[in-house]
């Protein structure tokens, strides 16, 4: 298995990312909203 920190970090850094390349786009805020319901 690799290390959780590892992937947590992957994943945080592909989510700020994503944020930025959708920064302003109102689908990051649809998202924001799926990713939190």
């Amino acid at each position: 298995m690799k290390n959780p920190s590892f992937i947590g970090r992957r994943i945080s850094v592909i989510f700020l990312a994503f944020s930025n390349y959708l920064n302003f786009s109102p689908f990051r805020f649809c998202l924001f909203g799926a990713l939190v319901v």
